[in-house]
């Protein structure tokens, strides 16, 4: 496997994670209710905001590459 690839994975296993796991919760607990079944990207935008807020608060100890 190209060593370019496998740098990639892990990365991009977090960020489909990071999208798809909220979506499965919040529908998880709204598949009853069609009216809130629309509401799905709010758990990604509120998961990315809290994300910000975490590495803004510990940016003296994450690499600047981030």
């Amino acid at each position: 496997m190209n060593i370019k690839i496998k740098k990639l994975i892990l990365p991009a296993a977090a960020a489909l994670g990071g999208v798809v796991i909220p979506v499965l919760i919040y529908m998880f607990f709204n598949y009853d209710k069609p009216g809130l079944i629309k509401g799905w990207a709010i758990p990604i935008a509120t998961d990315t905001a809290f994300v910000l807020g975490i590495l803004s608060f510990f940016s003296r100890h994450i690499s600047l590459e981030l």
